[in-house]
């Protein structure tokens, strides 16, 4: 285990030396970091005492969800750049930290984070589509051919509609 966790960081530091793949790897780490942070206080405001406890409860569902993709999305930058499965969880894992705590915080200080919350949410959503058609399709797009990238993307789309309908339905809101 020792052994592979230093051939995983030997990985990690080579992809970071090569400054195309370091730049791409620092870019979608910062922008899911920021995104995270948004959405930490959209869930934190969702379970306001002013709004239905269900509310909270699909939102934060629907979240959880919705960052499924994003941690394959760190996965998909760094392992093929040779990072141990591990490490990649691990990194996945620290772009999401801000979440919980933001969380927290709007939680308890609602009343200010409320004015904030559409802007940090439009923020997060403008970095995700740039990220996404800049980087992952043109990337997938690159490796698969436009057929199968747009394919793929369109079958994620679906998916994630179809989860938002269910949780719509589980939770009633």
């Amino acid at each position: 285990a020792d052994e592979e966790e230093e051939e995983g960081i030997a990985a990690l530091h080579d992809a970071l030396l090569e400054r195309k793949h370091w730049r791409k790897a620092m870019l979608i780490f910062t922008v899911m970091f920021c995104h995270s942070a948004a959405e930490g206080i959209a869930v934190g405001v969702a379970f306001s005492r002013q709004l239905n406890h269900e509310f909270g409860i699909y939102i934060s569902l629907l979240l959880a969800v919705h960052n499924v993709p994003e941690g394959l999305a760190v996965a998909l930058v760094l392992v093929p750049r040779g990072v141990s499965a591990t490490l990649t969880a691990f990194i996945a894992i620290l772009t999401s930290v801000p979440q919980p705590v933001l969380a927290l915080a709007a939680f308890l200080f609602v009343e200010v984070f409320q004015g904030l919350l559409p802007i940090g949410l439009a923020f997060s959503a403008g970095a995700m589509v740039y990220v996404c058609l800049h980087e992952l399709l043109i990337e997938s797009m690159e490796q698969l051919g436009v057929t199968k990238a747009v394919l793929a993307s369109s079958l994620s789309f679906l998916t994630m509609s179809a989860c938002i309908c269910l949780l719509q339905s589980l939770t009633g809101v």
